[in-house]
């Protein structure tokens, strides 16, 4: 959904997702709800995609993410 937000400016409709899934609709709405529930996108109004607000990481807990670790020189990526 944020790939489609950032290239076509809008969130997509059901129908969009369930073509380009294959999922059917219940399974859909059961995986918006559990990204709601764990505070991944904000929705509100549950009878329109539209409303759906992906939230960043600074709006969900206030808690970043770990970096991933620095890589120390090229060798070390490709034998450790």
């Amino acid at each position: 959904m944020c790939n489609f937000k950032v290239m076509r400016y809008r969130i997509p409709t059901m129908d969009e997702i369930v073509i380009k899934t294959g999922r059917s609709v219940k399974d859909l709405t059961s995986a918006l709800t559990e990204l709601e529930q764990q505070r991944y996108i904000y929705w509100e109004d549950k009878t329109k995609l539209s409303g759906i607000v992906i939230l960043e990481d600074e709006d969900r807990d206030g808690v970043t993410p770990p970096s991933p670790p620095l890589i120390q020189n090229d060798i070390t990526y490709w034998t450790s």
